[in-house]
């Protein structure tokens, strides 16, 4: 990871490893490898040790699995800190005094400024501030965003985040008022702030939004808020004589009312590089059947929450069965819905918050981890060590974990005629997830609310709308289904249409697709590619970048992100390897 090919790479077999080293190792020019901690066994009985090593550019770490003969299994390498611009934290952090030294503290300084007048210096002229324009701009400010802001800014490198809402967290707020991270607390982490040790093992949407908002404060980070990017050039498209730098267009002020810094309605940035972090999905997936409907209907992304008995005594159709799905079914029949129906097109999976805690997280992300010594960061580490092929027999020994825990649960669905998938190679949640990014529910309350028939099911190819029939919809079943409230939870358009948008449809079709490693199963065509496409490392478009992710990967990949550009900043020699074909 970075250190040797300035990319995000695996290679298999002694022919491509062997390429790449001699490709990659005279610029790199790896060095002082010595053994970090003690050597310790495996799960499958294997030794690993970690490693310390040096590049050209910096520090480093390893690890390597070794077999009864002494010979490697795997060996993971990834660059940690650069030489010359290490993080400012401990040791190297911010004084927080205009001067540069303690020394010059007690010297007084005629019109000197205050801190938040030097904060709000600190941000681009084009956004009402004093710098320059950024080395880089980072569209988005949820846990992405900021998670590479907070690394950029301890690397001392310009950047910006622009946040099209209000307050950083309107993107969760917006949400609805049920959603709760499924994941638990020891995995959510963000980078330099942990969560306080009070804080509850799932968290409430409110609770996150304020969390990141706190966070961008808490860390000074540069956002410009009510900020929408409105076009791109990339450097390929505008003058050679500023070939490195994009040109930027966006817009100020809150669905368009006038700005609140005056005069900066529209502003041009210059960036050298952007960086998308503008979530895992693009934009919502509305069918449109035909026919007409006299209620109401809505995306899932548009469905702020039954509270307050707004649809009390509704009958409510949801298309769809994954996590929105289930969350939205649930939240209705709890406010009071006179009915509430899901209709599951294609399969899908469920399973139960024990299964994620005991087999999924406990071995790296809990108090019993803890506990043995490995924190969130040694955590990812551990993670990343394992290529995809690896992963993927960990995988469906997890998923039959799971299956067995959770069998009075699916035979509870299955009763009612919930299709169930566990991949088509029996990878289970960890393969939906990083093949396709969802796919699957982690039950927390929908699940008996259907076995049950407290919330009704259609499934199957009949489960489907044909058309809408006034106060009903008509399925292809020939079923009539009286509704007045209608929530499509059909997902997201990949990441890269919004690009699409905001440059042009051909550097979208330069990008490709966003996210999958090319595992040739469905929603995740070939070839193998061995990482996630286009996510956290250089794309086919230059100084252009993905920034995404779950909170955990958000945290563990914002730094690879951070030193990638980083060294180009100090202007390194950073060769990419990328032997692999994105497709």
């Amino acid at each position: 990871m970075v250190a040797f090919t300035w990319s995000i790479e695996t290679f298999e077999g002694k022919e491509n490893i062997g390429k790449a080293f001699a490709k990659t190792a005279p610029a790199a020019a790896p060095h002082s490898w010595a053994v970090d901690g003690s050597p310790g066994i495996g799960s499958d009985g294997e030794t690993e040790c970690w490693l310390a090593f040096q590049t050209a550019a910096g520090r480093g770490k390893a690890h390597v699995r070794l077999d009864s003969n002494g010979k490697a299994i795997t060996l993971a390498t990834s660059l940690r800190e650069l030489e010359g611009r290490p993080f400012a934290t401990g040791r190297r952090r911010a004084l927080g005094h205009p001067c540069e030294n303690v020394s010059e503290i007690s010297q007084p300084r005629p019109g000197r400024r205050y801190w938040h007048e030097r904060r709000a210096a600190s941000m681009p002229s084009a956004l009402g501030g004093e710098a320059e324009d950024p080395y880089v701009l980072i569209i988005g400010s949820g846990q992405a965003g900021l998670s590479l802001g907070a690394r950029l800014k301890l690397l001392g490198v310009p950047y910006v985040c622009v946040e099209k809402h209000p307050r950083v967290g309107d993107s969760w707020r917006a949400r609805y008022p049920g959603l709760l991270l499924h994941d638990p607390v020891w995995y959510d982490h963000l980078p330099y702030i942990p969560f306080p040790e009070s804080w509850p093992v799932f968290t409430p949407r409110d609770k996150v939004a304020d969390w990141l908002e706190f966070y961008s404060k808490a860390m000074d980070l540069n956002v410009a808020l009510n900020t929408s990017v409105v076009g791109a050039l990339p450097p390929s498209e505008i003058d050679e004589s500023d070939a490195q730098a994009w040109t930027v267009l966006v817009k100020r002020g809150n669905a368009g009312e006038a700005s609140t810094v005056a005069g900066l309605e529209e502003a041009v940035l210059r960036p050298t590089h952007v960086v998308f972090a503008t979530g895992m999905s693009g934009y919502p997936r509305v069918p449109e059947p035909p026919g007409a409907f006299d209620g109401e209907r809505m995306h899932s992304s548009a469905y702020r929450g039954a509270g307050g008995g707004c649809f009390a005594g509704r009958r409510a159709v949801v298309v769809g069965s994954n996590t929105s799905a289930h969350d939205i079914c649930q939240d209705l029949w709890e406010q009071g819905a006179a009915s509430v129906t899901m209709l599951q097109r294609s399969a899908g999976l469920v399973v139960s918050e024990e299964s994620i805690l005991e087999i999924g997280m406990k071995a790296l992300y809990s108090e019993d981890a803890r506990e043995r010594g490995i924190d969130h960061e040694l955590a990812d580490l551990i993670t990343t060590t394992l290529p995809f092929k690896i992963q993927e027999e960990r995988w469906k020994a997890g998923t039959e974990r799971m299956r067995a825990l959770d069998a009075d649960l699916h035979a509870s669905l299955q009763d009612v005629g919930y299709k169930l998938d566990f991949g088509v190679d029996g990878t289970g949640v960890y393969g939906k997830s990083f093949r396709q990014g969802g796919g699957f529910y982690i039950d927390v309350g929908c699940a008996s609310l259907l076995a049950t028939g407290k919330v009704g099911l259609r499934s199957g190819s009949g489960a489907s709308i044909a058309r809408l029939d006034g106060d009903a919809v008509l399925l292809e079943s020939g079923e009539r289904l009286a509704a007045d409230l209608l929530v499509y939870a059909t997902g997201y358009s990949s990441m890269h249409n919004f690009v699409r948008d905001v440059v042009s449809g051909d550097v979208a079709e330069a990008v490709g697709p966003v996210w999958g490693y090319g595992s040739a199963t469905p929603k995740d065509p070939g070839p193998f590619l061995g990482e996630l496409r286009n996510m956290w490392k250089p794309t086919a478009v230059r100084n252009l970048w993905f920034m995404g992710g779950n909170l955990s990967q958000a945290r563990h990949y914002s730094r690879l992100v951070a030193l990638q550009l980083a060294a180009r900043y100090d202007g390194l020699d950073t060769p990419v390897y990328k032997p692999h074909v994105d497709s």
